[in-house]
């Protein structure tokens, strides 16, 4: 509205062409600028057609509330400028699940940290993210890390936990692999750190260390 009013401003000012001094005639200071008043939405509807995918990661293109089922790759794309696009990574990333703890096959309780090396799968990412959102490890890797743990823990004695870390570990692996794989995610390795029993539990085993070191004293030596 307002251009409009400006396309309409005009003056009177001395026609030069003419032999008459005291002639005149009537200009649109305006109408000068009228082809930019085309040219701007026409740039920002190519500026906003464009889209960079960073390096490592895919993305999916949301148009008025609908997901695009194929993702982007990286690079750079022409697309709905109606459209937003969400960037998935799809490197190897790590997860971390602080102070998980679980019940031992003779009863004990282990607790520990659990570290995750995982990847998504770029071609899955659409309709993960129309499922879930971009949170996949809170609400879909973690717990799975959590239930494996807890399920892999009870086969074991707590002895077994501690002599058998490796073999516990990829049992871990093989479990949380089997609960995240249908969803598009891929477990590269797990790591158990901090680990470690309930407090009266390893002062049991701190004093069992003790006798069993005491009995091994060379006779020389008492």
């Amino acid at each position: 509205a307002a251009f409009t009013g400006l396309y309409f401003i005009n003056m009177d000012v001395q026609d030069l062409s003419s032999t008459d001094r005291y002639a005149k005639k009537t200009i649109y200071p305006a109408r000068k600028f009228a082809p930019l008043a085309f040219a701007f939405p026409i740039i920002v509807f190519i500026f906003e057609s464009f889209t960079v995918v960073p390096a490592g990661h895919v993305g999916v293109q949301v148009t008025l509330g609908e997901v695009n089922p194929t993702p982007l790759s990286e690079g750079v794309h022409f697309v709905n400028p109606l459209s937003s696009v969400k960037n998935v990574e799809v490197r190897l990333v790590k997860a971390e699940l602080k102070g998980a703890n679980a019940g031992t096959k003779d009863l004990q309780v282990v607790h520990t940290d659990v570290v995750v090396n995982y990847r998504i799968a770029g071609e899955k990412s659409a309709h993960m993210y129309k499922e879930f959102g971009l949170d996949l490890e809170g609400k879909i890797l973690l717990p799975a890390v959590n239930e494996s743990f807890k399920a892999v823990t009870a086969h074991y004695n707590s002895e077994d936990l501690v002599t058998k870390r490796a073999e516990v570990s990829q049992a871990i692996h093989t479990a949380l692999q089997e609960k995240v794989g249908k969803y598009g995610l891929t477990v590269s390795e797990i790591s158990l750190v901090n680990f470690g029993f309930s407090s009266e539990y390893q002062a049991a085993i701190d004093r069992k260390s003790t006798r069993l070191n005491s009995s091994h004293i060379p006779l020389s030596r008492m």
